[in-house]
């Protein structure tokens, strides 16, 4: 698959979305609960 160069760099430069940001916060939210739970 080809990308355009101008296409990378787009995306590249772009700020994080507001999608990612939540999706980061819950990932850690989601591990620490793990945790508390003794890994289950």
């Amino acid at each position: 698959m080809q990308i355009a160069p101008s296409t990378y760099y787009a995306a590249t430069s772009r700020p994080p979305s507001k999608r990612s940001k939540t999706d980061e916060e819950t990932v850690v939210k989601i591990k620490d609960v793990h945790k508390k739970n003794y890994g289950v």
